[in-house]
């Protein structure tokens, strides 16, 4: 399947400028008898409220017009996931990755300069995040009614110095980008009766 969803917001009722923004993905199952594989890809906009990296940036105001200039970032995200579907004992692993990719460019509107950022891990001229990733093994023990599963979560997050555009500069010298990985384990007992 595909899809395509458009939104603006106003995001200061007492100024004319709006966030427009477009996004897009596609996704896929494959069911056969031994295994499921299910992936997905999204190019996004604006997506704070979806709960992925992303928001939108300001460019300044002007008062004597009552008008501000915004954009919206772009977030890449993608994910794929392949479990089995055996009775007694099911592995799965899940693999996910998010890109910070900023905003195109920064503006056109008179040459204003960036002023403030909103949404999820968006920050002008500051650390933000670049991307994430995420690896999650698991495997399922099933004996009847009952089920003990167990799975590794790792997550690893590039923070970097960003741009005037919300993108984390890759080759700063004075501020490298750095790498921060977290690691849970969680078991889980299930009794379905």
């Amino acid at each position: 399947g595909a899809y395509i969803d458009s939104k603006t917001i106003r995001p200061v009722v007492a100024y004319d400028g709006t966030v427009a923004a477009t996004s897009y993905g596609a996704y896929l199952r494959i069911n056969t008898k031994k295994v499921v594989f299910k992936t997905q890809y999204s190019m996004v906009q604006n997506a704070h409220d979806l709960v992925m990296l992303g928001g939108y940036v300001q460019y300044g105001t002007n008062t004597a017009t009552t008008s501000a200039t915004y954009k919206a970032t772009n977030t890449s995200s993608f994910w794929a996931e392949i479990h089995g579907t055996g009775k007694k004992i099911v592995p799965g692993i899940v693999f996910a990755y998010s890109g910070n990719l900023g905003t195109n460019g920064t503006t056109t509107d008179g040459g204003a300069t960036s002023t403030a950022s909103f949404g999820r891990k968006v920050v002008l001229n500051g650390r933000s995040i670049a991307n994430l990733t995420k690896i999650m093994p698991r495997v399922d023990f099933i004996s009847g009614k009952f089920r003990i599963g167990i799975e590794a979560d790792i997550n690893t997050a590039v923070y970097g110095t960003t741009g005037a555009d919300a993108k984390v500069i890759e080759n700063d010298a004075s501020k490298p980008t750095e790498s921060f990985t977290n690691t849970r384990l969680l078991v889980a007992t299930v009794y379905s009766f």
